[in-house]
């Protein structure tokens, strides 16, 4: 599994790209408007809701941990209870022999903004989009 961030203000612009062996991505849109905190992180534990604002860090280390081998389980997206307008939800990560890995993608703000999301498999096409 591989990570891209892109901060650039051409081309498709802001976004974050996570891609497994498989070619299976999930995309998520990182351009930022205004008063709004968003992001993402891993987590062992699979998650039954999102965090309060501030409180987001995952469980994984993603300087140390090594994500090879992980492949997203296309059948699995779970949209998490929020807050207010906020917005979580996450996707698993399997590897054989090793525990699930969960990637949460998150945005507390104030109603007015939102990121779009995708899950793309080469074979299927999309298979989850929303918006958070």
């Amino acid at each position: 599994m591989k990570i891209f961030q892109r901060s650039d203000k051409h081309g498709y612009g802001n976004r974050l790209n996570v891609v497994d062996e498989n070619n299976v991505f999930v995309g998520y849109d990182y351009g930022q408007s205004c008063c709004e905190n968003f992001g993402y992180y891993f987590t062992f534990t699979e998650p039954t809701e999102a965090k309060d604002e501030g409180d987001y860090q995952g469980d994984v280390d993603e300087n140390s941990f090594d994500h090879s081998g992980y492949l997203f389980d296309v059948t699995y997206n779970k949209d998490l209870p929020v807050p207010s307008y906020s917005g979580a939800t996450s996707f698993k990560l399997t590897k054989v022999g090793h525990p699930d890995l969960y990637l949460v993608l998150y945005n507390y703000h104030n109603g007015y903004y939102s990121h779009g999301f995708n899950m793309h498999a080469p074979e299927i096409g999309d298979v989850f989009e929303g918006s958070l």
